[in-house]
């Protein structure tokens, strides 16, 4: 069944700049166009074409190069042929507006998102509704919500309503929580009584944070490439693997218990 949530207008708008200019694709940081943008078959074709052809190195795109590309592809041509291509790719590029190509764009990124959700079954008529046609004022407050929302900020608020679910459904039901300070003085009067230090690691700031490497425990460190996380875990390994370091100043220094 066709999704409701396709913007023809953006969509043509958008192949018609893309053939036009087909250089527009090597923006790949800015622009990212798949087959999911385009869910009409024709559409799907019509672009692939293009597509295709620029990452084959084409620098200009005519109706004569799509002909070539579509003559080895039989199901592809025919429908192609049966919707009229050539005559519809000269109408789009003619009305392309390049200017307004981002805007269009976006649009067509907008509504791949919403199908996207509607798909698995997530109602986001709250955002875009396309069957109520007879509200006027809902459907311009709709628009103007899609226009000035980006990709992000509909994708949150489709999950945060999806998590809000979760979090009074699932998580009230599952979780279990306790006050941090449970007992507290008891276990700072154990602590004072059996104080839980394990063996000295390298360097005194790490062994003030840590208490030494004791059982049970995992550290982690995080660093930029460079900074020293291997050395750090060479130097760990001799202050634990030995009780003794020699200097040449001090002679022999006890590093740690035997």
């Amino acid at each position: 069944m066709p999704s409701k949530y396709v913007d023809i207008p953006a969509i043509m708008q958008v192949i018609g700049s893309v053939f036009n200019n087909p250089r527009l694709l090597d923006y790949t940081d800015k622009y990212s166009l798949t087959d999911e943008d385009f869910p009409d078959q024709f559409h799907k074709i019509a672009f692939g074409c293009i597509f295709k052809l620029h990452e084959l190195g084409a620098q200009e795109i005519s109706l004569s190069s799509i002909a070539d590309f579509l003559a080895a592809r039989p199901k592809s041509e025919a429908i192609f042929k049966q919707q009229k291509g050539e005559e519809w790719l000269i109408k789009v590029s003619e009305n392309a507006t390049p200017n307004t190509f981002d805007y269009y764009y976006s649009r067509v990124k907008k509504f791949t998102l919403l199908r996207a959700y509607d798909a698995y079954g997530i109602d986001v008529t709250d955002i875009y509704d396309p069957d109520d046609i007879l509200d006027t004022k809902k459907r311009q407050h709709q628009e103007e919500v899609l226009d000035n929302s980006s990709l992000v900020d509909l994708a949150n608020k489709i999950n945060k309503r999806i998590e809000d679910i979760r979090l009074r459904y699932v998580d009230e039901v599952i979780d279990e929580a306790q006050q941090a300070g449970t007992n507290i003085l008891e276990l700072i009067k154990d602590l004072k009584e059996n104080p839980e230090v394990g063996v000295p690691l390298y360097g005194p700031l790490i062994n003030t944070v840590t208490r030494g490497a004791r059982l049970k425990k995992f550290y982690l460190r995080s660093a930029p490439t460079g900074i020293g996380k291997s050395r750090s875990m060479i130097a760990d390994a001799c202050y634990i693997s030995c009780d003794k370091m020699y200097d040449e100043n001090f002679g022999w220094i006890k590093t740690g218990p035997s």
